[in-house]
């Protein structure tokens, strides 16, 4: 069973991501960045995502 702290740590990295995919998307909306830009955004958060869910299963184990 996760311990709280990885519980939190796991949920605010999904959440974190989460918002990062839509300011990504708010920001091609305005003209502010291209989408490339806004894919290499949204890429980084949810490999960040990625790496700490096998993290903290790792931890887990």
């Amino acid at each position: 069973m996760k311990t709280l702290p990885v519980r939190v740590l796991g949920r605010i990295f999904m959440i974190t991501a989460y918002v990062m995919f839509l300011a990504a998307l708010v920001r091609v909306d305005l003209g502010l960045i291209n989408h490339v830009q806004a894919g290499i955004r949204v890429t980084a958060w949810l490999t960040l995502t990625v790496i700490s869910a096998v993290v903290s299963d790792a931890i887990e184990l």
